[in-house]
């Protein structure tokens, strides 16, 4: 019932019609409307399916005899039942004459099928003094005539075209009107100048001009014979009247009874008509209602008469003759024997005109009198007018705003049309020009410097979408096409021609590799496209993307000696395919890296996960040779198709994410993703190759949970699907599910997925728990994740365990494995739990020492009583399989061992300490200063105190050569710069020098008088004997601290500045990774003394590299990238699996998310880049001992999305613009960009300005939290969407501004129209250029040109105007103005008369006055134009004064006038011109305005 407003109910009482058992009513709310029956034919043709019309009676009105007339012709049915009620359709089951049941489909309503009709009953029923029962019943006798006169046989043979609803209406009034007045029904109420009874209706012209045929040709060819068209009424609706006059007598009306009892209705209905008949006036879709409307109410309006018998409403005679544009040629009554007074039909004083109001208003403002439109629905367009100009014409609200020539009245009027529902300048379209003029000016002065703080819609008002979807959210209508494919490369004005050649053949491509099964697996082929816009100079991103795939066949090029034979030539190759292969392995996390957060189709399929290719294709013939995996290791792919899926992963979106769809990502497609076992029936030969290429899928799966949980999506599997993963999966599948599952609850400290880590690490367990065989990978992973899982939180039970588990010896042989790994896993997770709460801010924890402990973990010494007496009761409470207690029989620790336990504690008091600039923590982490210290420290730990030195001092690391050499002590400088001095100049020219080892066994068998003796110094002057350091001092030592010192400063270097694209930083770095690389590849001999080991060179070169991708992360930068491609070209067998998955991995940094991506600086941030860079790579691809594999992919979560696209908010396509990036507080200087861009993480960004004369100017203030973690903060907002102003070309097309509009004009000699489409794609502006500019086709339009010498001269300087000045709106007025000019010449058309007159008027009034000329829709020249044009118009018609009294006052033309070729409808355009009232003396003489004012 909802949305119900009647109701139908079927009764068997109240038949009056023999035979008849059951009839219908229909009510609405307590109101019986009227009385229906459905009569059916007696004979059985009518189907279930029929749709058979209600016939609706009258229940006072009809009476017996009638109805039994009609039950003569027609089979009277029993209705049984009604049912299944949809709008106005019900199905009726009857009772057939033979028994039969039958249900038809029946329609029943009342809304009237004229719009005209439909609008006068709503109309009479909104106003709140004309009784409900009244109109309701109105409504009624209007359906009952209209189906009455349709069922007439002999209308339809009369006219199609005749509007029976208004007819049936117009009728039922003009009947109860007689009836209330008791006035004869001998004057037709529709009759014109001419009489019925001279019209010959049945004459074949008349039905001809009659017809539809006639009525649509006449519009749609009217150019053709130099006519406008103009609706008349048809000769045939006179006899449509008569047909309604018929037939109301045999329905009769039921609205008498309610009229009788109503005295006084009749002022509200007349008045109400005529407020209808004025409201029609403003819309130029209700322009054909004023004829008919008009009719009738000057019909009511001549059976007003005095007392002496005149006519007392000549006022409301003279006004609707005028708008019907005919004589008023009866001014005295006809009927002599009445005297109707004028209150009784009207309550109005004078006639209310909308038009006079609006020039009132225009001319005096507030001083007119209101229009009484009152609080009628149906007005609703005169009630919003009214108060527009009101607002618009009130001279309280002068203000200006803003510095700007815009007063307070235009802003007002925009929030007022915003408020009433308005929402875009083509609502006005349908308002007169006249009238809708003023409106469109306030919109128009208000585009160039609108108010922040507006609704969206405001914007929308005028003509500003770009700040409506800066300001509101993002529409998905506006967004970016959600294909990167459409991101097209346009760097210059040829690319854009020759765009759709390279949609095809990119199209053909694509068709081609789908064809050859070669599909876009990985996604770097899309991040071409999608990155086009950002590096649009050069290929920048293609050869990145050449560097990290690893999904096709690498280049092999294997020289042959002629004295290797084939089997041995084979064997190279296999050797050089190794080395490649290695390579390939490792660049999955490059890739990643380059692809994340880009995937933004449609996840509808599984995501592909591209092949490791282990091939090499041979040139010239480009022969694919597979590498031989026969006597390689099992566990060769296993982790990196663990990063593969990783990769492939990363590329959708983050939860949460509105710029990117990733609401799709379910759980049943998370599960439709899972690999199915494999195929247990193949055949013998193929089942191990299909079991090694299951075994892949399974790893890669396990690396895609994870890419899962690291963008946010894993927490949607059930606990169920997880349950299953860590039972049945593979190490990598429970890895891959362990850290995601952290990571997607990052820092919640979730109960579940803390019980589910737990689990995993056996020293959690409790002691009366069986021993579980646990692989120490999964337990590394498990406590990494539990440090994820608790950052920030200094969890109690967590941060004593970490503690301890880092200082614990190994309890049984199965701790023994990885140990390294995993206490760096304990260090790490215990500065994530504890991130930046040391000192007094970690409460609660004092009593744990924890500083205390990890400063003894980092330098060794006596170890902790109570953490022994611990582990003595915990091996004794355990028990292995036979029962004993367990053991390590592999290892045996009696102290801290520092080499296990210093990589973590270090680590962990930097995370702990981080930011916070205590020097007292830190200055426990100083350099050893003297040779004898360094002895005891190991070079690579030097390496990660500098490392946490560095966190915890930030504000002190400079990004410069100093600073880096500041971190080097004093012994370790000199004796470094001595290295090499000793090499005499007749070394100079030596091309090689093999690099010096160190003799490990005499290094060994030193005794302690030798280490004394090799670090002697000259006390006296505290400096380094040269022949002493020479001859004494461990140089291959000195060679090792300098370069792990070196590389950690880089690291921190690269931690410091990571975002910021820091140029010196840049700087700095690039020339240490040319020292690490000259050691690596160079033969210089002084440099050759001071190498060290070749695997120690490749880590360090990798940690600079990585250091420096981390500063220039996101940025492209072609110099880092040059370096990049030359230090990966290496293959040789120095070059481990670590060096190339660092080299693949700073390529892919330096693209990061294809160029939008970069990275933050928070805590969190810097601590899992910290996890994730830990600058010690594996060795080879199942190294897991010093670093798990898994967390390099940690990166992610300090990934932040901070791209700026602006998009035209007219062709939806991105743009180059530039653009000014202010910060908050001015931490940063401003930064003047090109969009798109990527801002680098220089500081928080507070405000983005558009700075282009080319676009209108803008201003979009971002609003984000500043210690925000996620990606949707940040991809969000900075998507900018601008509005390209009509006279510019794009910065594509013109990159130097000397092609627009004002350099083009005068210059060129092409025609309007060609250039024209090189500035805008609107159509309606091309249309004009096309129609109206040429001069070939304007024959006919003489009557529009004002001045010019043709019509294509001013509508090509018209259009000029409008472009240049950003008003293509105003080409619209200029042509509506022109068309109404010609209507005044050609017809003497009111409707247009008094359009030019409001539009002059409010051009001439004080608040246009007040505006800039210059900055007008229309220009002034234009409207004296038009003023002169009408003018002259008048004189040359010779309309003389005299003509023009005779007619006021006679109101006739024939035979008395002057001059005899003069019509109504001129005199009429002619008074309203020049302001002439009618001479009346009665009640109508006053009219709302001083109309003596008005001048010529």
């Amino acid at each position: 019932m909802d949305g119900s407003t009647d109701i139908l109910v079927c009764s068997s009482a109240g038949s009056r019609c023999e035979g008849e058992t059951s009839r219908l009513f229909l009510y609405r709310a307590c109101h019986i409307v009227t009385e229906c029956a459905m009569y059916v034919p007696a004979t059985n043709y009518v189907t279930k399916q029929s749709r058979v019309p209600l016939e609706i009676w009258a229940l006072e009105s009809t009476g017996k005899s009638s109805c039994n007339e009609m039950a003569k012709t027609k089979a009277i049915a029993k209705i049984s039942d009604i049912s299944h009620a949809v709008g106005s359709m019900v199905n009726v089951s009857y009772v057939m004459l033979n028994g039969e049941i039958d249900v038809v489909r029946g329609s029943l309503s009342i809304v009237a099928t004229s719009s005209l009709a439909e609008a006068a009953l709503v109309a009479l029923e909104s106003s709140p003094n004309i009784p409900p029962e009244l109109s309701l019943q109105i409504r009624t006798d209007c359906a009952r005539l209209s189906q009455a006169i349709s069922t007439n046989e002999s209308y339809s043979d009369v006219n199609t075209h005749f509007d029976k609803g208004w007819a049936s209406l117009s009728s039922v009034l003009w009947s109860l009107f007689c009836e209330a007045f008791e006035i004869s029904d001998g004057c037709d109420h529709n009759s014109d100048t001419m009489d019925v009874e001279h019209r010959n209706i049945e004459s074949e012209w008349a039905i001809l001009m009659g017809s539809e045929y006639h009525a649509s040709y006449s519009v749609n060819n009217s150019s053709l014979f130099q006519f406008m068209h103009q609706q008349s009424l048809p000769d045939a609706d006179i006899a449509g009247w008569s047909y309604c006059k018929e037939a109301l007598k045999h329905v009769g009306v039921l609205a008498s009874s309610s009229m009788v009892n109503s005295p006084g209705v009749w002022p509200l209905i007349f008045d109400t008509l005529h407020l209808l008949f004025e409201d029609s006036k403003l819309l130029l879709s209700r322009f054909s209602w004023l004829r008919p409307l008009g009719r009738f109410l000057l019909s009511l309006s001549r059976c007003v008469a005095d007392n002496q018998g005149c006519a007392s409403m000549n006022d409301f005679i003279d006004h609707y003759c005028k708008d019907l544009g005919q004589e008023r040629n009866r001014c005295e009554f006809e009927w002599k024997s009445m005297t109707l007074k004028r209150s009784e039909l009207t309550s109005f004083s004078r006639p209310p005109c909308i038009c006079t109001y609006f020039s009132g208003l225009m001319t005096r403002g507030a001083l007119v009198q209101n229009y009484p439109c009152g609080v009628n629905k149906a007005f609703r367009t005169s009630r919003q007018l009214c108060l527009f100009l009101t607002i618009l014409f009130d001279s309280k609200n002068d203000v200006i705003c803003g510095g700007s020539n815009i007063s307070r009245r235009e802003f007002d009027v925009v929030l007022a049309m915003e408020e009433q529902g308005f929402s875009s300048p083509a609502d006005l379209d349908d308002f007169p020009i006249g009238v809708s003029l003023p409106i469109r000016e306030a919109l128009y002065s208000c585009r160039s410097a609108p108010p922040e703080n507006w609704p969206p819609r405001a914007y929308s008002l005028i003509g500003r979408e770009d700040l409506r979807h800066s300001h509101g959210p993002l529409s998905q209508a506006l967004r970016p096409a959600s294909s990167p494919l459409t991101r097209y490369r346009c760097s210059n004005l040829d690319n854009m021609r020759k765009g759709n050649e390279l949609e095809k053949n990119e199209r053909s491509k694509s068709r081609e590799a789908t064809l050859d099964g070669n599909k876009d697996c990985d996604g770097l082929t899309l991040l071409e496209s999608f990155a086009s816009m950002l590096f649009p100079h050069d290929t920048r991103v293609r050869d990145a993307s050449l560097m990290v795939r690893s999904s096709k066949p690498v280049f092999l090029r294997v020289d042959r000696p002629p004295e290797v034979s084939d089997h041995e030539y084979e064997k190279l190759k296999q050797a050089n395919l190794l080395l490649l292969c290695n390579r390939s392995l490792a660049l999955s996390v490059g890739r990643g890296m380059m692809t994340v957060g880009t995937l933004h189709s449609s996840l509808a399929e599984r995501l592909p996960i591209p092949e490791i290719c282990l091939a090499g294709r041979v040139p010239p013939t480009n022969t694919i040779v597979a590498l031989d995996t026969t006597s390689a290791p099992a566990e060769m792919t296993i982790w990196p198709e663990f990063h593969n899926g990783v990769a492939s992963g990363l590329r959708i979106g983050v939860e949460n994410d509105e710029s990117q769809e990733s609401a799709q990502i379910t759980r049943t497609w998370i599960l439709y993703n899972k690999p199915s076992a494999s195929n247990s029936q193949s055949a013998p030969q193929n089942r191990s190759t299909q079991k090694n290429k299951s075994g892949n899928t399974q790893h890669a799966h396990g690396g895609f949970l994870m890419a899962l949980g690291l963008r946010g999506h894993l927490s949607k599997l059930a606990i169920t699907d997880i349950f299953d993963y860590l039972t049945t999966g593979s190490v990598t599948t429970i890895v891959g599910v362990l850290l995601g599952m952290a990571a997607n609850k990052r820092s919640t400290c979730d109960p579940a997925t803390s019980k589910m880590l737990c689990l995993h690490v056996p020293s959690l367990l409790p002691l009366t728990f069986s021993q579980m065989e646990t692989s120490s990978v999964i337990q590394s992973a498990a406590i990494a994740g539990i440090g994820i899982l608790y950052q920030g939180s200094s969890h109690r039970l967590m941060t004593e365990f970490l503690l301890t588990e880092i200082g614990k010896r190994p309890t049984n042989d199965l701790s023994t494995q990885d140990r390294e790994s995993y206490k760096l896993s304990c260090g790490l997770a215990l500065g994530m739990v504890n991130l930046r709460k040391g000192g007094s801010t970690n409460a609660g924890l004092a009593d744990l020492r924890i500083e205390e402990r990890l400063h003894g973990y980092i330098v060794g010494g006596k170890e902790d009583e109570m953490q022994m007496r611990k582990e003595a009761n915990e091996r004794a409470s355990s028990t292995g399989l036979n029962g004993d207690a367990e053991y390590c029989s592999r290892i045996a620790e009696y102290s801290l061992n520092t080499d296990i336990t210093a990589p973590a504690a270090t680590l962990a008091l930097g995370l702990m300490y981080m930011k916070t600039g205590d020097k007292n923590i830190a200055s426990r982490m100083d350099i050893p200063d003297t040779n004898f210290l360094l002895d005891y420290v190991r070079p690579d730990l030097l390496l990660l105190r500098v490392v946490a030195r560095s966190l915890i001092l930030w504000d002190d690391v400079l990004a410069n050569d100093e600073w880096i050499e500041a971190q080097l002590p004093s012994v370790v400088k000199e004796n470094y710069n001595l290295l090499g001095q000793s090499v005499g100049t007749n070394f100079a020219s030596l091309t090689g020098i093999a690099p010096m080892q160190v003799d490990v066994n005499r290094s060994g068998a030193m005794d302690l008088d030798e280490r004394k003796t090799a670090r002697g110094a000259d006390l006296e002057t505290g400096h380094l004997n040269r022949e002493t350091a020479d001859r004494n001092v461990d140089k291959q030592a000195i060679r090792q601290i300098h370069a792990h010192l070196v590389a950690g400063a880089c690291f921190s270097l690269g931690l410091r500045y990571a975002g910021t694209g820091n140029e010196k930083a840049a700087r700095t770095l690039a020339k240490r990774i040319q020292v690490f690389q000259s050691m690596r590849d160079g033969n210089d001999p002084i440099m050759v003394a001071r190498k060290p080991e070749k695997l120690l060179v490749e880590m360090c070169l990798s940690c600079a590299v990585i250091s420096l991708a981390l500063v220039m992360a996101g940025t492209g930068d072609i110099d880092a990238l040059r370096l990049f491609r030359e230090l990966r070209w290496k293959h040789n067998s120095d070059t481990r699996f670590g060096g190339h998955m660092a080299f693949g991995a700073a390529i892919g940094l330096l693209f990061l998310g294809g160029g939008s991506c970069t990275i933050g600086r928070e805590p969190e941030d810097i601590a899992a880049l910290l996890m994730a860079f830990f600058p010690r790579y594996p060795i080879i691809t199942s190294d897991n001992q010093y670093h798990l594999q898994a967390l390099r992919h940690f990166y992610v979560l300090a990934v932040k999305r901070r791209e700026i696209e602006v998009i035209d908010v007219d062709s939806r396509e991105p743009i180059y613009i530039p653009i000014e990036v202010n910060f908050v507080d001015n931490e940063h200087p401003s930064l003047s960009l090109t969009a798109p861009c990527l801002v680098r993480n220089v500081g928080t960004v507070s405000q983005i300005k558009v700075s282009s004369e080319r676009y209108f100017p803008l201003t979009k203030i971002i609003q984000a939290e500043k210690n925000s973690t996620s990606l949707n903060t940040f991809g969000r907002n900075f998507t900018v969407f601008v509005k390209k102003k009509s006279g510019f070309l794009s910065y594509v097309q013109d990159p130097h501004s000397i092609r627009s509009l004002l350099a083009q004009t005068g210059t060129s000699k092409i025609s309007a129209l060609e250039l024209i489409k090189s500035f805008t794609e609107d159509s309606r502006l091309l249309a004009f250029a096309q129609y109206f500019c040429n001069t070939r086709q304007q024959s006919h339009m003489h009557d529009l040109v004002l001045h010019k010498a043709t019509l294509a001269e001013m509508c090509t300087d018209i259009l000029y105007e409008c472009l240049v000045n950003e008003k293509p709106e105003a080409v619209a007025i200029y042509l509506s103005m022109m068309q109404s000019v010609a209507s005044i010449k050609k017809h003497a058309a009111l409707r247009q008369t008094w359009d030019i007159w409001m539009i002059l008027s409010y051009y001439t009034s004080e608040h246009a006055q007040m505006c800039d000329a210059e900055k007008r829709l229309v220009s002034l020249s234009f409207l004296d134009s038009v003023r002169e044009s009408i003018d002259r118009h008048f004189s040359a018609a010779g309309v003389e004064w005299t003509d023009v009294l005779q007619y006021s006052m006679k109101g006739t033309c024939y035979g008395q006038l002057k001059n005899p070729h003069l019509s109504v409808k001129l005199i009429h355009a002619f008074c309203v011109w020049f302001g002439i009232k009618p001479p009346f003396s009665d009640g109508g003489a006053q009219v709302l305005i001083d109309e003596s004012a008005r001048s010529p």
